[in-house]
């Protein structure tokens, strides 16, 4: 997805530094349209971050790697 985005932005960022030679078609109106979803989108999921998985209920045996544990031996 970061991929998708990073593509978009640099399509858009091209298109605004040329002249254009034509009225906008459906696909640039796409473009435009994923771009800005994606930014929101993009925000919303930074901004949450590891809020996003708490109401889900993880099995007892998963592994945890945020909190430091010792040796088992």
């Amino acid at each position: 997805m970061l991929g998708l985005c990073a593509l978009a932005a640099w399509a858009l960022t091209v298109s605004m530094h040329r002249p254009p030679l034509h009225s906008a078609d459906p696909a640039e109106y796409g473009e435009a349209i994923f771009s800005v979803i994606a930014w929101g989108l993009g925000w919303a999921l930074l901004i949450e971050g590891p809020g996003l998985f708490r109401l889900i209920p993880v099995p007892p045996r998963h592994a945890r790697f945020d909190r430091q544990q010792g040796p088992t031996s």
